[in-house]
């Protein structure tokens, strides 16, 4: 079985029981990078574990080091945790969390996309098992006030401690290594939840299937391209954007790469559209690769409007 925990077939939120063979409680590692801190966590085997990582390259690195040691205890994903968390799991289902030094995103117009906002607490309140922890380790002064300030909108429901220093047995990371060696300060803050938020719902509908279109009528397809080319559709929670167009030598058919980012969750979607005398199909090239959403169902739409 692959490590790489393929989400996006079968039970959806997925069922961890079934995936990892025993209900074992979860603990998770949020931007696992290249593994080094999940092996070592991963030896205690009263627990399962999920890395989560958005770079390839990084997660590639974990994979090939987890399934070298024959590890069975852990599953890798490959997605944003603010989608991660509500969508994949469960009211009360994860036993601890860490985070070793998120990004700080420290410019004014990209502080949005920090760990640890308000509505993560909130996500991480509800996830979370009662009297779970999650436990951080930055070098950032700054962002670690900018945590402990928003922890502290939760009194009563989160305890909070800043640690004077981090545990002798607290597993190493790359990066704690790397700044330990160049003697920079490091910030080491436990979170106690003490009492279950409200259930947290994930924002995604997510549709069993999604039909291939068939419009009946032949279409110039080379007309197509320039009502196609580099769309991008802004909704409230969805961005839709026609990334490549490319015309088969026949000039009968048209392929689309198309991205699609709902609720942190970014997907990738192939569209074929290919034309006969008699009629036009839509057909989604990669439907195994995707979670069907509503998104894909809009932007199946969307193409079909054109055509028509």
């Amino acid at each position: 079985m692959s490590i790489l925990s393929d989400w996006k077939k079968g039970i959806f939120p997925p069922d961890w029981n079934i995936i990892f063979g025993n209900s074992k409680k979860i603990v998770l590692d949020i931007g696992c990078g290249n593994g080094d801190f999940l092996i070592n966590i991963s030896r205690d085997k009263n627990y399962n574990y999920v890395g989560i990582e958005l770079s390839e390259e990084f997660l590639m690195k974990a994979q090939r080091k987890i399934e070298r040691l024959k590890i069975a205890n852990v599953r890798l994903i490959k997605a944003d945790a603010f989608f991660v968390l509500p969508c994949l799991f469960t009211h009360s289902s994860i036993a601890r969390v860490h985070v070793n030094f998120p990004d700080p995103w420290e410019k004014k117009r990209h502080k949005k996309k920090r760990l640890f906002s308000k509505e993560f607490i909130k996500i991480l309140s509800s996830r979370l098992e009662r009297n779970g922890k999650v436990f951080l380790l930055t070098d950032h002064k700054e962002f670690k006030d900018f945590v402990i300030e928003n922890f502290n909108d939760f009194r009563g429901i989160w305890k909070i401690e800043m640690k004077n220093k981090i545990p002798s047995d607290y597993p190493y990371s790359r990066y704690r290594r790397k700044w330990e060696e160049m003697g920079r300060s490091i910030y080491f803050l436990e979170f106690t939840l003490l009492e279950n938020g409200e259930d947290y719902r994930c924002p995604l509908r997510v549709l069993k299937n999604i039909k291939n279109v068939e419009i009946k009528k032949s279409t110039d397809i080379k007309n197509l391209v320039p009502r196609i080319k580099d769309i991008i559709i802004k909704e409230e929670d969805r961005v839709i954007h026609v990334e490549k167009v490319y015309i088969e030598e026949s000039g009968r058919e048209l392929l689309l790469k198309i991205t699609i980012k709902e609720f942190n969750l970014l997907q990738k979607l192939f569209i074929s559209i290919y034309s006969t005398n008699k009629k036009t199909i839509i057909t989604l090239l990669n439907p195994d690769e995707l979670l069907f959403t509503e998104g894909i169902e809009r932007t199946l739409l969307m193409i079909k409007n054109i055509v028509i």
